[in-house]
């Protein structure tokens, strides 16, 4: 898994974070699947063609440091 190999990459990291936008509704379902857990809501966060957009910040955390 990628996210597993990101940590053997880097011991020094502990967590990972993504951003994606709340209409995007694809991109959360593939971060789920892998594991990483909704956080929260980012209010005009983001800014994509022109418009200000609200996102959803998720993360992944490394269990064994």
């Amino acid at each position: 898994m990628a996210v597993d190999q990101a940590f053997e990459a880097f011991p020094a990291v502990v967590r990972l974070q993504a951003v994606v936008e709340v209409e995007n509704k694809a991109s959360q379902k593939v971060l789920e699947k892998v594991g990483f857990e909704k956080e929260g809501l980012l209010k005009k966060y983001g800014f994509c063609k022109g418009v200000v957009r609200d996102m959803f910040l998720y993360s992944f955390v490394k269990v064994n440091f």
